[in-house]
C-alpha cells in the first residue's frame, strides 16, 4: 500500500511539473499599448 502511494505521487507531481512547464511556454503576453488604450476608453459596454 506505501509502494501505490509512492507511485501516485510521482505520477501526481511530475504531472504538476508538465502543467508548469506547459503554462510558462503557452503563457500570452499582454500588449501594453491595448491596455493604455483600455485605459482611456468609458468601460461602458454599448452592445
Amino acid at each position: 500500500m506505501i509502494e501505490e502511494m509512492g507511485i501516485m505521487g510521482i505520477v501526481g507531481a511530475s504531472f504538476a511539473i508538465m502543467l508548469v512547464v506547459a503554462a510558462r511556454k503557452m503563457a500570452v503576453k499582454i500588449d501594453e499599448r491595448i491596455e493604455k488604450i483600455r485605459e482611456k476608453l468609458p468601460g461602458a459596454s454599448c452592445g
